[in-house]
């Protein structure tokens, strides 16, 4: 998952393994008995099918920069030593396959199989992250208390490499393609590729970073910008 870095990039000594954090831990564990009460946010719920499902509008509370790279990285290593290999997605995947960091984030956008779900639940309670949206098994997105924010996108592997996501019905899956290599602070990381990431902007009213993020992509790329971009 993190491969290795590349030359000398400005990240490659700043993995970091407690980059995460050790905050309170969370109670994530789908069978525990003190596990949270689940928060949906305003404009968040899927039957707006305004936004990709996996992807609720976020409030300007929310954007703020609080995902640095060395936090995402740090996480990424987090899954990494808890035997998941996984693929960045959303803002920082894009940011991944530009080989670049174009704009702040707020969050870490991971696609992962859905068997390790519950793995992946544990590590980040145990690194202090509690539930905020549970859409499974669409999706589940956690917080840390310093605002950090991972969303994982399970999915069940398929014969090509990539993976089938289940949406919302009666939305059928989103396929994800095999993966692909990108750098994320000049580390070499999985992500999805540009075209799944582009799949991904359609069926929602794109917002202005959507739109900047389909465009860069499209640009590098050579690919066909989404219909409404």
């Amino acid at each position: 998952m993190l491969l290795h870095a590349r030359g000398a990039g400005p990240g490659a000594d700043r993995i970091m393994a407690g980059a995460c954090g050790s905050a309170t831990r969370g109670s994530l564990d789908p069978a525990g008995p003190e596990r949270p009460v689940l928060h949906q946010l305003p404009g968040a719920g899927p039957a707006l099918g305004t936004r990709s499902p996996w992807r609720p509008r976020r409030t300007p509370q929310q954007d703020r920069p609080v995902m640095t790279a060395s936090a995402a990285l740090g996480l990424l290593r987090l899954f990494e030593r808890g035997g998941i290999k996984l693929w960045v997605d959303g803002g920082w995947g894009v940011d991944a396959l530009l080989g670049e960091q174009t704009r702040p984030h707020a969050d870490l956008d991971v696609v992962l199989p859905v068997t390790d779900v519950p793995r992946a639940r544990r590590l980040l309670s145990d690194a202090g992250f509690a539930v905020l949206r549970e859409w499974l098994p669409t999706a589940l997105a956690v917080r840390h208390p310093d605002g950090r924010e991972v969303d994982l996108h399970p999915v069940t592997p398929t014969a090509d490499g990539g993976g089938d996501q289940e949406l919302f019905p009666p939305d059928p899956p989103f396929h994800h393609g095999p993966p692909t290599t990108g750098l994320l602070d000049g580390v070499e990381v999985l992500c999805v590729s540009a075209e799944s990431q582009l799949r991904a902007h359609l069926g929602y009213e794109p917002q202005p970073e959507d739109r900047a993020d389909a465009l860069a992509l499209a640009s590098r790329s050579g690919l066909t910008l989404p219909d409404g971009y």
